[in-house]
């Protein structure tokens, strides 16, 4: 082991960190409720098929709607008792947090109070409840940030990864990397997609060639709940709006999306964009898929803080319920409005007239 190694694994800041993640998961296994999501849907599932009593997709794994690559996030929790092991994801989950959070600050400085901000709201605070995967999204989305900014293919296939394990929300930022290296080496493309090739390979085997198909018969069969989706579809449908409407507000939103990634290639602008676009025009999204936001909301932090703080006053939307009911959870998409709007407010002169600065056009040299 070379010094170099030795004095970083002796620095005290190390330890304090490590301290820091024991005793925090000592405390959530003592004081957590079982979260639902991973209480009765994946610990069971990814027991079940230790057990060899699933493969995925069938009668024994009902509720699981995530690509069967996602059970191995699970499976090393299953030998902790339930308290410990969703502790442990939670911390898990909070680090991936913290990743992508770095990820996005180490090209441009953010006020600590909006990292704070853009960290601790009712979303977070659902996703950890809840016990759910949203959180290693985020952080794929931060690792194929850096490993976009590094050139490091292993990185951006890490990252590709682990958006792929629930791929609806994050589906244009996928492909605004995928855009972003098209004149990457072949090599190199074939190192950024090699955990992905490796893992649908692995669970053709495992799972069976038909998962695909089972997939889509046991979604019908058992589809998740609705009165928790938070879509401008179902928005429309409680306003009374034509859906011809909004299809065509959405293809206004894609095409501008669209338009700005071929303008000014990728950067925080185009990748928060990406976040928020997808999240306004999904057919399937949940208040807490909203964490995939942080990006987005520290963009706008940086640039205009009075709107940043709007939104982040609608972070709290969710706090109508226990007045108005669940009825009204369409309302929620607030937060991802007034960020797309903030966005679009601040980019937009970048992609009509080019950039103006070089803090907005970070990536532009490395796609062209």
């Amino acid at each position: 082991m070379s010094d170099r190694r030795i004095r970083r694994l002796l620095n005290p800041r190390v330890w304090l960190v490590i301290g820091v993640v024991m005793a925090l998961t000592v405390v959530l296994a003592r004081v957590m409720p079982p979260g639902p999501d991973y209480y009765y849907t994946h610990r069971p599932i990814a027991e079940r098929l230790l057990h060899g009593q699933t493969r995925l997709y069938d009668g024994y794994s009902y509720g699981l709607y995530n690509a069967p690559w996602s059970i191995v996030l699970i499976i090393p929790l299953t030998p902790l008792s339930v308290p410990v092991g969703q502790a442990v994801l939670t911390v898990i989950s909070l680090l991936g947090i913290i990743l992508a959070v770095h990820a996005v600050r180490e090209s441009e400085r953010t006020p600590v109070v909006f990292v704070v901000l853009a960290i601790v709201n009712l979303h977070t605070f659902d996703l950890v409840i809840r016990g759910n995967l949203d959180a290693f999204l985020l952080a794929g989305v931060g690792l194929s940030w850096i490993g976009f900014q590094r050139k490091n293919p292993w990185l951006l296939s890490l990252g590709f990864w682990l958006m792929s394990i629930k791929p609806v929300n994050v589906a244009l930022t996928g492909l605004l990397f995928l855009f972003s290296i098209r004149r990457w080496p072949f090599r190199d493309w074939l190192k950024a997609a090699s955990l992905l090739l490796v893992s649908l390979a692995v669970s053709l085997l495992v799972n069976g060639p038909d998962w695909p198909l089972r997939y889509v018969n046991t979604y019908k069969a058992d589809p998740p709940y609705t009165y928790l989706i938070v879509t401008v579809w179902r928005a429309a449908g409680a306003l009374h709006l034509p859906t011809a409407l909004i299809v065509a507000l959405c293809g206004i939103a894609l095409a501008g999306w669209g338009f700005a990634v071929w303008k000014v290639g990728l950067t925080q602008f185009t990748l928060g964009l990406a976040l928020a676009t997808n999240l306004i025009v999904s057919p399937y999204a949940l208040g807490y898929h909203y964490i995939l936001l942080i990006p987005a909301f520290l963009y706008v932090a940086r640039r205009r803080p009075g709107l940043a703080l709007l939104a982040y006053a609608a972070t709290w939307m969710p706090l109508l319920r226990l007045r108005l009911g669940f009825s009204i959870t369409w309302i929620d998409l607030a937060y991802p409005l007034i960020v797309l709007a903030s966005l679009w407010l601040i980019g937009w002169k970048d992609v009509v007239v080019g950039p103006a600065s070089k803090g907005h056009a970070v990536t532009r040299e490395a796609v062209v």
